[in-house]
């Protein structure tokens, strides 16, 4: 359960941010947090994200079956953060098999943390392939299949 601290955590910090310490990891955020929307239309979801203020930040339409874990990559991609935390109403973590549609909303907050790499379990710091489902290295992904960039870039091996 996320624990808000009105101190900031490093120098860099905006006045008045709050920020998010959780998890047996202690990860915190980088003080950007959304709320996501998310409404079935048409055999799809319809996910509509706004900041604090209610100012519209990202609109996107997934497939019905999308799970946490490829909304991420969508997200991070769409945003430019990082990594993501999904968040319930209730202030539970979502995990990432679980189904966007079975949520109406859900909070989002942007970590200051590197993704693993799902074949080597290192740290990406650098080019993120998003291939069937798995999260990986430039170096550890099969070029030579269909795949996706992580980044906030277009560049993809599925022209």
């Amino acid at each position: 359960m996320p624990r808000a601290y009105p101190e900031p955590c490093s120098s860099e910090s905006l006045s008045g941010e709050m920020h998010l310490v959780y998890g047996a990891g202690g990860y915190q955020t980088a003080g950007r947090i959304i709320t996501a929307n998310i409404v079935i239309l048409a055999g799809a979801l319809q996910v509509t994200c706004t900041n604090m203020a209610g100012v519209t930040v990202l609109e996107v339409e997934v497939e019905i079956h999308t799970n946490i874990r490829e909304a991420h990559f969508l997200f991070v991609r769409k945003l430019g953060w990082r990594a993501i935390a999904f968040f319930s109403g209730d202030g539970e973590a979502v995990l990432a098999l679980q189904k966007l549609r079975d949520h109406s909303q859900l909070t989002l907050t942007e970590l200051d943390l590197d993704p693993r790499c799902d074949a080597c379990h290192d740290f990406i710091r650098g080019a993120i392939v998003l291939q069937e489902g798995r999260v990986l290295h430039f170096g550890c992904g099969d070029l030579s299949e269909p795949w996706h960039s992580g980044v906030t870039s277009d560049m993809s091996g599925d022209s």
